[in-house]
């Protein structure tokens, strides 16, 4: 058969025997190929080829059946659908992978500037001897870090605790009280807070949100403001009876998981 293109340079069918294969196609009586089956090479041919080629093909040679010719061009349209299905289909599982990571390194890199900032300012509080200046420090300031690095992402940065000294502000929502559970659960295991991170994304009724949750443990520095009664300094009883009279947040003993950072960012619709 001989089949000449519809412009120079552009191949054609010309010299293809039967059973042969060419870089483009598998001829259609190659009794390994069923009826006429495409060679998969011919997924590497150019979109905008294609319609010139078929069309060349039925002007240039009139004994050529039409059912071959149909057969031709519902072969080639599939291809490229497929091919194309393929390409998209492999490329979202990655390019998803690619958004879960940048989301969990933002995450990380806001929760460390929190806790960087704010145990700066406790360590200078407390290296002055000032105790009741360390509590506004967990009063004041770490209220305002968090408040500016929501601002500044368009987050919600704030910290929460297992029990509760602040109840406006650190008070668990039922999806954080469940994450901190299970880090408990990996601490008795023998897991260090240290190295604990949770992240998903999460279906609420007001839309979809990436949610991420880092564990406070409890250093021995703290227990001077969360310890039991007799490691708490009257001093600083006394600020935390007036300032919170309905304080639970002590009791704590070194190692306990104390609290954790929280940050809940709204998704688009293209973000995973």
């Amino acid at each position: 058969m001989a089949v000449r293109p519809r412009r120079r340079g552009r191949p054609g069918l010309a010299g293809v025997a039967p059973g042969a294969r060419s870089p483009l196609f598998v001829s259609p009586l190659d009794p390994t190929s069923g009826s006429g089956a495409w060679h998969p090479l011919c997924w590497h041919i150019p979109c905008s080829f294609l319609p010139g080629m078929v069309a060349g093909a039925g002007q240039g040679a009139s004994h050529i059946d039409s059912t071959w010719r149909k057969r031709l061009m519902t072969k080639t349209t599939l291809g490229i659908r497929l091919g194309v299905i393929l390409l998209v289909a492999g490329s979202l599982p990655a390019a998803a992978g690619d958004d879960r990571a940048a989301l969990e390194a933002a995450a990380e890199q806001v929760s460390s500037d929190l806790l960087e900032k704010l145990g700066g300012h406790l360590r200078k509080a407390l290296s002055k001897g000032d105790l009741a200046a360390a509590i506004a420090v967990c009063r004041e300031q770490a209220p305002a870090l968090a408040g500016r690095l929501s601002r500044q992402h368009g987050w919600r940065v704030t910290r929460v605790g297992t029990r509760v000294r602040n109840s406006l502000l650190g008070m668990p929502d039922a999806w954080e009280q469940r994450v901190m559970q299970r880090f408990e659960q990996r601490a008795a295991a023998g897991e260090s807070y240290r190295d604990m991170r949770f992240a998903e994304v999460v279906e609420e009724p007001d839309g979809r949100y990436f949610r991420y949750l880092r564990p406070i443990g409890t250093a021995p520095k703290c227990l001077m403001c969360h310890g039991t009664p007799e490691q708490i300094p009257a001093p600083v009883k006394a600020v935390l009876a007036r300032d919170y009279p309905h304080d639970r947040a002590t009791g704590y003993r070194p190692g306990e998981l104390r609290g954790a950072v929280s940050i809940k960012r709204p998704l688009a619709a293209r973000e995973e």
